[in-house]
């Protein structure tokens, strides 16, 4: 169905939907997110809420409406989309950096707020990734990213995708309050 992942009122329709369809709900992927390139002071206070409501609004809204369901379940994993611009500074796109570090310090706080009731959070720190996203960024920029990456490409979004699977299985049934960076080296060197 559609979800706009910034109301609370979509979030609560998807998971009773979902409890409806499939009897429970086991986990949640919060993946929603947009870039804002813009510094500090060209940032206008509607990009930043705009950008701050999709990219850690969104996260925290979806997380509320689906602990209930996971406790109903006997517990659940959530996978939260961070980035590695929520771990290091660009030098610009202040509202993105702020919203993708709240990620981080959320998932944390909820791994550790969660724990005792068998609900795991950790989230990824994705570096360049070929998406539709990240089409619409400069092409030099993305050229100097790879260039920085010691794997010297871009991820693909299965390379991703798998690191969030494994976080959500049974094999990393201990592993709660993690951040996996999925960057190729780039935040290592």
């Amino acid at each position: 169905m559609h979800l706009d992942a910034t109301n609370a009122n979509d979030w609560a329709e998807v998971v009773r939907l979902a409890e409806a369809e499939f009897g429970h709900l086991d986990f949640l992927i919060n993946n929603a997110g947009i870039h804002g390139r813009l510094g500090l002071e060209a940032t206008t206070e509607d990009e930043w809420s705009r950008v701050i409501d999709v990219d850690l609004k969104s996260a925290w809204l979806g997380m509320k409406a689906c602990i209930p369901a996971f406790r109903r379940r006997g517990g659940g994993a959530i996978v939260n989309t961070s980035s590695i611009y929520g771990m290091i500074a660009s030098g610009k796109a202040t509202a993105y950096h702020t919203a993708k570090g709240g990620v981080l310090m959320l998932s944390r706080a909820a791994a550790v707020e969660y724990a005792g009731e068998n609900i795991r959070v950790n989230s990824i720190h994705p570096g360049l990734i070929e998406t539709p996203m990240t089409a619409t960024l400069p092409a030099d920029w993305k050229s100097h990213l790879r260039e920085l990456t010691p794997m010297g490409r871009s991820a693909s979004p299965d390379e991703v995708a798998t690191a969030a699977i494994f976080l959500l299985s049974d094999d990393a049934s201990f592993i709660t309050g993690a951040q996996l960076v999925i960057d190729g080296g780039l935040t290592a060197v």
